[in-house]
């Protein structure tokens, strides 16, 4: 790795950890910080490994001190359990490990609903229970560390439950949404394959641990229903460079894809999949910054019938590409782009189709 690509990296990581601490922005940090810790972690110099623990850390803190949800719990307990297989270091392999116990409890606790208080029992209204004493920091001394019991480092219940479900049910499914799902994996796909064939929607958000094998299984298998597809902030698509083309293929009678906020995302994998997919309607590639105005040529020739579509955030594409888009796209009805990126002439010729220009 070179000195551009750690300064990047510090960067970055200096970044989410400044997004941990803010409750709107915890989830995506920590989707994103797993996703590093995952792609980056091995190949890093030590003062950086020190970098990416020190905000691991800083999760672990700000889940004890500040948010109770269960659902903030389950993103940090995913990437404790990734951090702990990547570290060798004995004391932070224990303070990990203490970490993954308090999550679990707290994950174990929503699982388990008869467990927990009646609402206005317990804490009175006007109080609220005391926040526990932060975890120390990794690099700390580990004296005061517990090691938790073999147990917990057994599956989360939600995520067998769920394997459960996919593999058990076979009732007509025809819409799944997971955001932020960090306990996914290939088996609930490959599961998903196996028994929803007749599947019409299938959106992810934020999928830190599915590969392209789970995908392309279910791709393959749902390729003559499958309607609507979207993968927010899935690092997959970055990583396997022919997912898209394969995905296209399969899933020639897609008419909504979203593949926003894949920030590395280039134009020859998105052309690859545009290709195939003639009847797209709806398309979103919002915060899409490795997009170029190669890839609304692509739009132009490959998706006829679109009639909205959202290239906000997405700095490689210019106003003169988005112009000749509005123009030459007979179906359009709704374009979500910069108000920079609209040229004058764009705008009138826009109003006069009843095209919808939203910035």
């Amino acid at each position: 790795m070179d000195s551009e690509d750690e300064q990047y990296l510090k960067q970055r990581l200096d970044e989410l950890q400044r997004d941990v601490s803010k409750k709107q922005k915890f989830e995506p940090a920590v989707a994103a910080l797993t996703s590093l810790l995952r792609d980056r972690y091995s190949s890093a110099s030590l003062p950086l490994r020190k970098s990416y623990l020190t905000v691991v850390s800083r999760v672990a803190t700000v889940l004890k001190t500040r948010y109770t949800s269960p659902g903030f719990w389950a993103a940090g307990l995913a990437l404790f359990r990734l951090a702990l297989t990547l570290v060798s270091d004995p004391a932070k392999k224990s303070l990990l490990l203490g970490y993954i116990s308090d999550a679990e409890k707290v994950v174990r606790q929503d699982d388990e609903p008869n467990a927990l208080p009646p609402p206005n029992q317990g804490w009175p209204s006007s109080a609220s229970p005391p926040p526990p004493p932060p975890p120390p920091p990794l690099g700390a001394a580990p004296s005061a560390a517990k090691t938790p019991s073999s147990s917990s480092a057994s599956p989360a219940p939600r995520s067998t439950s769920l394997l459960r479900f996919f593999s058990q049910c076979h009732c007509n499914l025809q819409k799944l949404d997971f955001r932020l799902p960090l306990d996914l994996k290939n088996d609930h796909l490959l599961a998903v394959a196996t028994n929803f064939r007749s599947l019409s929607s299938l959106r992810l958000q934020s999928c830190c641990l599915v590969s392209g094998e789970g995908l392309k299984a279910l791709g393959t298998a749902v390729n003559s229903g499958l309607e609507e597809l979207a993968l927010i902030n899935c690092d997959v698509v970055e990583r396997e460079p022919r997912l898209l083309s394969t995905l296209g293929q399969n899933l020639k009678k897609l008419r909504k894809l979203d593949l926003s906020y894949n920030e590395m995302l280039l134009d020859k994998d998105f052309m690859s999949m545009l290709v195939s997919c003639n009847y797209l309607v709806d398309l979103k590639v919002r915060g899409c910054k490795g997009l170029t105005n190669a890839s609304i040529i692509s739009m132009l020739k490959s998706c006829k019938r679109l009639e909205s579509v959202d290239i906000m955030h997405c700095h490689g594409i210019q106003a003169e590409a988005i112009e000749s888009f509005v123009l030459n796209s007979p179906q359009l009805r709704r374009v979500q782009v910069e108000q920079c990126k609209i040229l004058d002439f764009a705008k009138t010729w826009a109003s006069h189709k009843f095209v919808e220009a939203v910035a």
